[in-house]
């Protein structure tokens, strides 16, 4: 059932949340955006991109390095379309592809399509780019990564899908993740409890929450 409007304003009162912690996570956030300026996308080489290549490439930043700033762990490296299998010591990728460069061209493809439509605010197009179109983890994490303001750090279609009946939402059927994603930002931004919030402050306070203090452990 949605939250009544006293229990909103005595939770949203009981949370702490520090400036010093909100600096520390946007010192990180720009870290990110200086290792891998949006520009970088279309030059980055496979081994620069994937798991189990570079020691910290662009998908170990966006899976571990900024773990702080919203998670998409939980489930496997195939997430990354591509990546290097350590143990076999051979390059796994999604099997529509015929080679892992194949494959690699079609992320680089697919990030700057998304960002292109984030731009552009067609986000009802978002959840169908390939070869993305099923990883709702990755693509919302790298959608958040560079454009904050338009996006929340959560990319679990099913933790959105619950802060939204949480706060009675009204959101379109079937609900894809991204539409799910803006239409929690929208009521974040109309109320007044937290409309001065930045996202990631909204996404502390909604991850600790009851039912998903599970999913905040590692933030």
């Amino acid at each position: 059932m949605p939250l009544s409007a006293s229990e909103l304003q005595d939770a949203a009162a009981e949370f702490q949340w520090s400036q010093q912690e909100e600096n520390k996570l946007n010192e990180l956030h720009q870290e990110f955006v200086r290792l891998y300026p949006r520009e970088r996308i279309s030059s980055l080489s496979l081994d620069e991109y994937a798991l189990g290549k570079a020691t910290k490439g662009a998908c170990w930043w966006l899976e571990y390095g900024t773990e702080k700033l919203g998670r998409i762990g939980g489930s496997n490296a195939f997430k990354h379309v591509v990546f290097f299998d350590v143990d076999s010591k051979q390059w796994r990728f999604n099997k529509k592809y015929t080679s892992e460069n194949e494959a690699f061209e079609a992320v680089k493809a697919g990030l700057l399509k998304l960002l292109e439509l984030a731009e552009q605010n067609r986000f009802e197009e978002i959840d169908g780019v390939e070869p993305f179109k099923n990883q709702n983890l990755t693509r919302g994490k790298w959608l958040y990564m560079y454009f904050p303001e338009k996006f929340l750090p959560i990319f679990s279609s099913e933790n959105l899908l619950d802060f939204c009946q949480m706060f009675g939402v009204v959101f379109p059927n079937p609900p894809s993740s991204t539409i799910l994603n803006r239409a929690l930002l929208q009521y974040k931004e109309a109320n007044p409890l937290f409309s001065s919030w930045s996202n990631l402050h909204f996404m502390y306070f909604l991850y600790r929450s009851e039912e998903h203090t599970s999913e905040l452990q590692s933030l």
